[in-house]
């Protein structure tokens, strides 16, 4: 029962890193698209730094609006009357995982703006 249960977790956790791979994959393939776009402009400087602070805006709009509904989510559970300290039992895994996905959104997001704010496209690195 043990070995099933830890068999299970280790190919759901190796899966999610593998669907987290391929959406790495997909965002850096429209950024570069994005990017490839956006220089055919010819865009001059005034423009690059506008477009770089309209990335950062949005960039910081998008962290906002993720910290908001995970603290939403939070103090909606702690207000549960089951949440009582009496019969709580946290289970940091979960705050764990959202914590992650905000971290991997806001690194896809810094990526997104600094892929729109550079002048050449670097390699990313990415294995296919």
């Amino acid at each position: 029962m043990l070995l099933a249960y830890i068999e299970q977790n280790l190919n759901s956790s190796l899966s999610k890193k593998i669907e987290h791979q391929v959406e790495l994959i997909h965002y850096d393939y429209h950024i570069r698209t994005l990017k490839s776009e956006y220089f055919q402009h010819k865009p001059n400087e005034y423009q690059r730094q506008l477009m770089k602070q309209i990335c950062q805006s949005k960039y910081e709009q998008e962290t906002s609006e993720r910290e908001y509904e995970f603290l939403k989510q939070q103090i909606t559970y702690y207000n549960l009357p089951s949440q009582s300290f009496e019969s709580s039992t946290i289970t940091p895994t979960g705050e764990v995982t959202k914590r992650e996905l905000i971290v991997r959104q806001t690194k896809r997001y810094q990526i997104q703006v600094a892929a729109l704010t550079e002048t050449k496209i670097p390699d990313s690195g990415v294995c296919v």
